[in-house]
């Protein structure tokens, strides 16, 4: 497994680099499933093709997926936010508006 506390701080200086150079907008880096899920491109050990995408055990490898991806990731997609319940409607004895009523 990887430490993420490592790979993340690696991943931030390295989009900082990025980011000082307009040019690079996508990286060739070993991924888990998808884009966002990687290792660092300079990876000590998962930094090339073969080694990403070859299993482990034996093999010596990653057993990830060789991925080209956008060089700054996308922002996180924020939770949807839940509807507001909407209020049982409940008949009482009312005296002129609705909140001067008798209990239901």
């Amino acid at each position: 497994g990887c430490d993420d506390t490592v790979s993340m701080l690696a991943l931030r200086g390295l989009q900082n680099t990025l980011r000082s150079d307009p040019g690079i907008d996508t990286l060739e880096q070993c991924c888990y499933d998808t884009c966002g899920q990687c290792n660092p491109p300079d990876h000590s050990f998962c930094n090339n093709q073969a080694v990403c995408e070859a299993p482990q055990g034996d093999q010596g490898g990653c057993s990830g997926t060789w991925l080209k991806c956008s060089a700054v990731p996308e922002p996180p997609t924020p939770a949807p936010v839940p509807p507001m319940p909407v209020p049982a409607k409940v008949e009482q004895c009312c005296y002129d508006t609705c909140g001067q009523c008798n209990p239901p």
